[in-house]
């Protein structure tokens, strides 16, 4: 079995069982009381209101706004869309450590993967701001990895620090990382 296969396979043994858990905390707000996710119209997908825990991050409103599209407010559709968002990051980081040692690379992956700390990014699901933001952040490091060797990586990395900054504000570090 790959290493790929494994690490996916931890993951949906790690967080398969919180897909049957309802909204929680913020979840409420961020979603269920949200009515700008009712519609995938820019002007209110991509515009969140205020005093939520999606205000300024119109990214994670409108991938709110596409899971209600494809399920209304059935929880396990946001759970396993945040669920796929960190399996990618893991993928990303997988891939981005490969280039220095396969097995620090898996090892690191996995343990992003099925780490308690990171489990708030798939059961508690406000927190898609920051799995987004985390796998924006890793494929801009990735992107600007491999524009050490071809420069049109350059575009993929400002692109992914773009988005990242309509995720969550912690992305303004990003810049600063890759220049470092």
């Amino acid at each position: 079995m790959t290493r790929l296969a494994i690490l996916l396979i931890a993951g949906a043994i790690a967080y398969g069982p919180a897909l049957a858990s309802p909204f929680l905390f913020d979840d409420q707000t961020a979603i269920v009381d949200n009515a700008r996710i009712r519609s995938l119209a820019p002007a209110t997908a991509w515009s969140p209101p205020r005093d939520t825990p999606v205000a300024g991050r119109p990214l994670v409103n409108f991938t709110f706004a596409l899971n209600y599209a494809a399920d209304g407010l059935n929880p396990a559709g946001y759970r396993l869309t945040n669920l796929a968002i960190h399996l990618l990051s893991g993928i990303v980081l997988l891939v981005l450590v490969t280039r220095f040692s396969p097995d620090i690379a898996f090892a690191v992956a996995l343990v992003w993967v099925v780490h308690p700390l990171n489990s708030e990014v798939v059961d508690y699901l406000a927190e898609r701001s920051e799995g987004l933001m985390a796998l924006c952040y890793l494929l801009t490091v990735y992107c600007s990895v491999r524009a050490l060797d071809d420069r049109r990586w350059s575009i993929g990395a400002v692109g992914a620090c773009a988005a990242g900054m309509l995720c969550k504000e912690s992305m303004v570090t990003a810049p600063v990382l890759v220049v470092l």
